[in-house]
């Protein structure tokens, strides 16, 4: 999986746009990329971190006791596992 990491701002105003192109691009490439290798998980992961995005099977993994059976997406937030609204 490819992890986002920005690129320095510039400092010209006529750099701006071409700058947030090839930002977004790396943003979709990141994101095609956790799309791929995402499948719900059945237990807790061993390592995360902050901001770290899980989908939770809801049935043996329900970290949020919401007790279904659907899968949810949470992430970490350094102290307790959030539902992504």
């Amino acid at each position: 999986m490819q992890r986002y990491s920005p690129a320095p701002s510039p400092t010209n105003n006529g750099q701006v746009l071409p700058y947030l192109v090839r930002e977004l691009q790396k943003i979709s490439l990141a994101l095609q990329g956790l799309m791929e290798v995402v499948t719900a998980r059945s237990s807790a992961p061993l390592h995360y971190e902050i901001g770290d995005l899980f989908l939770a099977d809801g049935v043996n993994w329900d970290p949020l006791s919401l007790a279904g059976s659907a899968p949810y997406w949470v992430y970490w937030n350094g102290s307790a596992f959030v539902a992504l609204a």
